[in-house]
């Protein structure tokens, strides 16, 4: 498992982070979704790569507070750009995640967006060799009954003093609906492990 090599530039970063805050915030006000013609769309920004958009908010203004997390929806495959992607992950991170109720307007000057780019899932061949903050996780029941995935910061976020099994065992019993063991029986659970590009918001 190596680190992702595939990171872009400050000024790629800027341009999905804008995409992702035009696109919530004229969903949220209009229920429209902006064009990309008037951002620079680089190639790498073309490229065919998963995304997922998280967004936060710490303050008073959250319907949830003080539960920070607001919404966190993402896909690990793309079938367009990423720049496309994230914008669909943007609208879906504020509106369907149903865990929360949709983001609201007068929530739009607190939240924080965090956008995580994927690199592609492979199989986890030794999953205690995972590295803190720098290597997703994802588990699926291999005859399609259950699945989940905790992003890179999840880890150093939540559980910094704990191992990695303890990762993979919270992510199966408490996110993908399995056995707490189920990541040590790749027989049966498909054990995967993926790097991201993690970039946000600077704090206002």
């Amino acid at each position: 498992m190596s680190d992702n090599e595939h990171s872009l530039t400050p000024g790629e970063r800027k341009t999905l982070l804008q995409i992702a805050r035009d696109t919530i915030e004229s969903h949220v006000k209009s229920g429209k979704i902006p064009s990309l013609d008037n951002y620079p769309i680089t190639g790498c920004l073309r490229e065919e790569r998963g995304a997922f958009v998280t967004i936060t908010n710490p303050a008073s203004s959250s319907p949830v507070h003080p539960e920070p997390l607001r919404g966190c929806i993402g896909n690990f495959t793309a079938s367009g750009p990423l720049c496309e992607t994230v914008r669909e992950m943007a609208v879906s991170a504020c509106s369907r995640d149903t865990r929360f109720p949709p983001v609201g307007a007068d929530e739009l000057e607190d939240i924080k967006i965090e956008i995580s780019v994927l690199s592609p899932l492979m199989p986890a061949e030794d999953p205690l060799s995972i590295r803190k903050g720098v290597h997703g996780i994802y588990i699926r029941d291999s005859r399609g009954f259950g699945g989940g995935t905790y992003l890179p910061q999840v880890w150093s976020d939540h559980f910094a003093d704990r191992d990695a099994g303890y990762f993979w065992s919270h992510l199966c019993r408490f996110k993908a609906g399995l056995p707490a063991d189920a990541w040590l029986h790749p027989e049966r659970y498909n054990v995967l492990v993926y790097t991201a590009d993690v970039f946000g918001e600077e704090d206002k």
